[in-house]
């Protein structure tokens, strides 16, 4: 499961492991998304899912062409359903609404933040952060390398974010060890 939208049974999951397990699981860079990848190494099979409109992902970077359009069809199928009825948008990946003008999803975002008493400091905020009309260079990769990797130095020319080099590495670093 995608863990960006979670609903935990934290008493559940304290009898299964410490606190200070879990932060170890965590902490370990042969996962890839170290959150995900540990929850669902550790909880397989003592997962309910919820409805995809729980947690319909934007369209970061093109991926619903890029990668979702791999999954099984019904799962796709749903997936592009739930987006005409979500109840939680997640601004998954590097695009974020308050950081870059035209993304997926961001008028909600926008017509949401002018409800809330905070509206001119996330104006402000925004502003502030895109002077230079590009993001900076470290909200464009998603880690699939350990940031303290020297392997990134290599990988990260040869297969960008997005391309299907990386798509192809991260299966195969993921069948590697093990994660599916």
């Amino acid at each position: 499961f995608q863990a960006g939208v979670l609903v935990l049974n934290t008493r559940a999951m304290r009898s299964r492991h410490t606190m200070e397990e879990w932060l170890e699981f965590a902490s370990d860079d042969r996962f890839i998304y170290n959150d995900q990848d540990v929850l669902n190494a550790h909880c397989e099979g003592e997962v309910v899912y919820l409805d995809y409109s729980w947690n319909v992902m934007i369209d970061c970077f093109g991926r619903i062409n890029k990668v979702f359009t791999f999954a099984p069809a019904y799962m796709f199928d749903a997936f592009i359903e739930s987006r005409s009825n979500e109840k939680i948008v997640h601004y998954a990946g590097f695009e974020k609404p308050w950081k870059l003008a035209g993304c997926d999803r961001g008028e909600l975002y926008w017509r949401y933040a002018r409800e809330t008493p905070f509206y001119e400091s996330l104006l402000q905020h925004s502003i502030a952060g895109n002077r230079s009309g590009r993001l900076p260079d470290y909200l464009i990769h998603e880690p699939a390398l350990s940031p303290r990797s020297p392997l990134r130095k290599i990988v990260d020319p040869i297969a960008p974010l997005g391309s299907a080099r990386r798509e192809l590495g991260k299966s195969i670093i993921r069948a590697i060890r093990g994660i599916r």
